[in-house]
């Protein structure tokens, strides 16, 4: 199978296993770009230097008012409007962004983070299906799994959305994730470190754990199982506790 594809599967393409036991069985589904790897500073460094060169300092407030949640070209829409560069082409601009994020997460991500690496792990012993969503492009998603050695342990992984939809993401990514490992979302424990993510999936009815960083720390994740301020291995440990419990 090649994860480079939309979903790396195990079973027939595009599912998984449709046997009464895979549908019977949990899920663990991961925000893969920040609990995986840690992208987004790599993410907001590349976007700068880029934007520097057309005279624009992305700081990191405006990182994070503009392109944190929002879809690409609306979050670069805003930044321009702000930053009086409306003569700049958006769709030249986007490009650039885009091709500069891609090299530099390949470039400089070289390991998935010790609390994936468990909770992956923790899955696997239990017999729980992996299934991972990106906002980066699924070929750089897959290629960065299979950098890491990683590849493997993700049964299935989406894009997060489209770039046209209102709000980015919806939780239409993890209804799409949940019906491709032919899981019920009520059995679908989902990690994520934004609000949007997480708010997300408590409307598909999953069970979610935020893990929030240094740029999403101020958000708010009511209605979480939990919120770990440190994600850690105690951390993946309570996780892999309350999923196996009920």
């Amino acid at each position: 199978m090649n994860l480079l594809e939309e979903a790396k599967v195990t079973g027939k393409k595009g599912q998984v296993d449709s046997s009464d036991r895979a549908r019977s069985q949990r899920a663990v589904l991961i925000d893969l770009d920040n609990t995986a790897f840690h992208c987004r500073k790599i993410v907001m460094e590349a976007m700068a230097g880029v934007l520097e060169e057309k005279g624009i300092t992305l700081t990191r407030h405006l990182f994070i008012k503009h392109f944190l949640d929002a879809p690409p070209s609306e979050a670069l829409e805003a930044l321009l409007n702000a930053s009086g560069k409306q003569r700049l082409s958006r769709e030249k601009l986007l490009a650039e962004l885009e091709e500069a994020t891609k090299a530099a997460v390949l470039e400089k991500v070289a390991s998935a983070t010790p609390q994936f690496s468990a909770l992956v792990k923790a899955a696997q012993e239990k017999g729980w299906l992996v299934g991972a969503v990106t906002c980066l492009d699924v070929e750089t998603a897959g290629r960065m799994l299979e950098k890491c050695g990683m590849a493997a342990a993700v049964n299935v992984l989406l894009p997060c959305g489209t770039d046209t939809e209102k709000h980015f993401p919806t939780s239409d990514v993890w209804l799409r994730l949940a019906k491709q490992m032919n899981i019920t979302p009520r059995r679908c424990g989902v990690v994520a470190s934004c609000a949007v993510l997480v708010q997300a999936a408590l409307s598909c009815g999953m069970r979610v754990f935020a893990t929030p960083d240094d740029f999403t720390s101020f958000q708010d994740f009511g209605g979480a199982e939990a919120v770990y301020e440190k994600f850690d291995e105690a951390a993946v440990r309570n996780i892999v506790e309350i999923l196996a419990g009920g």
